[in-house]
């Protein structure tokens, strides 16, 4: 009976942290692994930036395809929450 009630509180644990995790996330300030995947991807360092909690690329429509591929591979490498999406100007 003690050790089922220590798994239960256990697997309890776990769930409080896997849910607690991408709010942690969220909380951190990326700014300098912003700058360093900046720096790695040849992009100027203002156009990653940690803004209200999320990640803003400025003047994307600038950077070659392989600079956006290794942008993006960053991200994901390092954990970086994002939200992906794509804006038209209409032309």
């Amino acid at each position: 009976m003690k050790c089922s009630g220590m798994i239960r509180v256990l697997v309890l644990f776990a769930i409080v942290m896997l849910m607690g995790g991408p709010a942690m996330a969220e909380d951190k300030d990326w700014t300098p692994e912003l700058h360093a995947i900046a720096d790695k991807c040849g992009l100027p360092r203002d156009n990653l930036k940690w803004i209200d909690g999320s990640v803003r690329w400025l003047n994307p429509e600038r950077a070659t395809y392989g600079q956006s591929v290794c942008v993006i591979g960053e991200f994901r490498a390092k954990g970086i929450p994002m939200k992906q999406g794509l804006v038209s100007d209409g032309r």
